[in-house]
């Protein structure tokens, strides 16, 4: 775990990450929930639905997205209100995981940068990388031999107040 200084211990936090693999939600909620923080984090809404996972997400508070719907925004409104109440909030801002053969980000959609400017919650960069050596991409055999190193590494939050008033450009 790296740079977690720049984890805030309480107050709203918006955290943004790249999405590599189905194993990122559970390494980053362990990163974070270690250093002081329970992070609620946007997830498909298929997820919801799942017999154990449905569960265990809804348990722990997540935020299902509609993707590509009407209602998509909807998950916008619960992260408002979660920041209104102190919590942090995590999104993969491409919506999915890369599909770059290299596992570079794709270009990431707005939600988080206006989220964070218009609750004045900090936009905390994270970078994670390994977790895809466990469960590679687009699939779902877990490889736990040989152990592999994660790392995940915040960074100092974004200064965005320079569009605080530019909330509908």
């Amino acid at each position: 775990w790296l740079n977690t200084e720049y984890i805030p211990k309480f107050g709203p936090a918006i955290f943004f990450m790249n999405h590599t693999s189905y194993a990122d939600p559970f390494l980053t909620s362990l990163y974070f929930y270690e250093n002081g923080r329970a992070v609620r984090f946007f997830g498909k809404s298929s997820l919801f639905k799942l017999p154990f996972v449905g569960w265990i997400v809804r348990k722990a508070e997540q935020i299902p997205v509609h993707r590509e719907s009407d209602s998509a925004a909807q998950a916008l409104e619960i992260a408002k209100e979660l920041l209104e109440k102190g919590l942090a909030v995590g999104i993969y801002p491409e919506g999915t995981l890369t599909r770059d053969e290299n596992l570079w980000p794709m270009v990431a959609k707005t939600g988080a940068v206006r989220l964070a400017i218009q609750t004045g919650a900090p936009l905390i960069p994270v970078a994670q990388w390994g977790a895809h050596r466990i469960i590679g991409r687009y699939q779902k055999k877990l490889r736990v031999f040989p152990r592999t190193k994660v790392k995940i590494k915040a960074g100092p939050p974004i200064e965005l107040s320079k569009w605080s008033s530019k909330l509908d450009d």
